[in-house]
């Protein structure tokens, strides 16, 4: 793999749209508006044969009109034009073309033949293809949103590749409203050059990326997956959901992007041996890349819940031995300890539950001095914090300002559990996520899935 070959995709210094519209009605409105509106700082030319000018800047009826050099093109002309479209581009030299346009592989034997022609005609050439039928791409830290997804409104860590656009377009949006941030996204539709495995090699050494997720719906050379999948999981946690796993998925995913998805067991097998973390949700793929960009790996599996409400520490020390985690037992010795700490009718027992007592201030002294006990006893490998919403404001904020002092000066990787309405905790949450990287979930189910998450990975990684 040519890392800078890849740059001009993810760090360009010019890009061509092919297609560019002023109607941002049509993908090719869209895609120039987006690469505008998101603050892109390098030189942008709108390629349309009709027009001179598009959205405030001079048009040209090709590449080839264009004087200065460019590094990347995004082509959303009809299928049938691309063929020429890509001929024009080997002679400008471009050397990474992103190709919208849809009608190739997933639309039968005449649109395979129209994808086989575009590659000959890319490697006669030698330009790189993301696409076809694909959403575009975006780096968020280069600014440039050359997608007809909507628009960037966080950077972060997280890179994210799909194979289905539609798919990626609604995690984007979700995630952003969680307070997820995106470093990299590629929708790569038929994967007709580029694929996951490529992308994995490059993204492993992308100083702004800690974590790599995957939507995929076949792949196709698996030992080039494993073997880029294994270098880069000794990194970064590499995250995949698979789709087109039961028979129905299967012929969805042949439509969709004409893949061949492959048995569950064969995947497993290979993602286990390349150290990939496999998810079965969107949820749990989010979660997992939310706790994976923000704690450390687990070096065991031991889990200490301390809770101030009963209910949720019991789901929460549930959820983590269905998971197979370790939810060990406190010491004789040790519960004497904590009981200094907390009421007498209160339990020192893993989960330890503090209770809902005291003012908000002695409420969080509770928890701060329980962690310090627990650390000081080495006693967990992740502290799994839960609470809940329906206490009064002045003890929110206690708990929430008590958390982030605990997550500053613990070793160990440190999952919240809040519980309530996630209007009124937001502010909470996203304070804490942000001042303290500690991820908060709103259930103690997902909670305890992230926790099994930290400890998979670190399995992998420590072995």
């Amino acid at each position: 793999m040519n890392r800078a070959t890849f740059d001009y995709f993810f760090r360009p210094s010019s890009v061509a749209v092919i297609g560019a519209s002023s109607n941002r009605l049509k993908v090719g409105g869209v895609v120039l508006a987006n690469i505008i509106n998101d603050g892109y700082k390098g030189k942008i030319y709108p390629i349309n044969p009709t027009t001179q000018e598009i959205l405030g800047l001079k048009s040209y009826p090709s590449v080839l009109d264009v004087k200065e050099p460019i590094e990347m093109a995004v082509v959303v002309v009809p299928a049938k034009s691309v063929p020429s479209v890509m001929e024009d581009c080997g002679k400008k030299r471009i050397k990474g073309v992103v190709i919208i346009s849809s009608g190739f592989a997933e639309a039968g034997s005449d649109g395979m033949a129209l994808q086989e022609k575009i590659v000959e005609i890319a490697r006669k050439y030698k330009i790189r293809i993301i696409g076809p039928n694909c959403l575009g791409i975006i780096s968020t830290h280069s600014r440039l949103n050359a997608s007809f997804g909507i628009p960037t409104r966080r950077r972060g860590n997280i890179a994210f590749v799909s194979q289905s656009g539609a798919l990626a377009e609604g995690i984007l949006g979700w995630a952003q409203d969680m307070g997820i941030g995106f470093s990299i996204y590629v929708s790569i539709g038929n994967k007709a050059d580029v694929d996951e495995a490529e992308l994995i090699e490059y993204l492993k050494d992308d100083k702004d990326t800690r974590v790599v997720c995957l939507y995929v719906e076949g792949i196709s050379e698996g030992r080039k997956f494993i073997d880029s999948a294994q270098k880069a999981s000794s990194l970064k946690p590499i995250i995949v959901i698979k789709g087109g796993m039961t028979d129905s998925g299967a012929r969805a995913a042949a439509s969709h992007t004409g893949s061949l998805a492959g048995s569950s067991q064969i995947y497993d097998a290979a993602f286990r041996k390349a150290g990939v973390v496999r998810v079965d949700s969107l949820e749990a793929l989010m979660d997992a890349a939310k706790v994976l960009s923000s704690q450390r790996p687990a070096r065991g599996d031991r889990v200490v819940i301390v809770t101030d409400a009963g209910g949720v520490g019991i789901l929460a020390s549930d959820s983590c031995e269905l998971l197979g985690l370790s939810v060990p037992p406190v010491s004789s010795s040790v519960q004497e300890e904590i009981m200094k700490y907390i009421p007498p009718f209160g339990s020192a027992r893993n989960p330890i539950d503090i209770t809902g007592a005291g003012t908000p201030l002695e409420h969080a002294a509770m928890f701060e001095h329980v962690v310090k006990v627990v650390q000081e006893n080495a006693l967990a490998d992740i502290l799994l914090l839960c609470t809940e919403g329906s206490h009064p404001r002045e003890l929110m904020e206690a708990n929430r300002d008590v958390m982030l002092r605990i997550a500053s000066k613990l070793e160990m990787p440190v999952v919240v559990s809040w519980l309530g309405a996630e209007s009124s905790l937001r502010e909470c949450h996203e304070e804490i996520e942000r001042a303290a990287n500690v991820p908060v979930f709103l259930t103690p189910e997902r909670a305890a899935r992230a926790c099994s998450i930290l400890a998979s990975y670190g399995r992998y990684l420590y072995a």
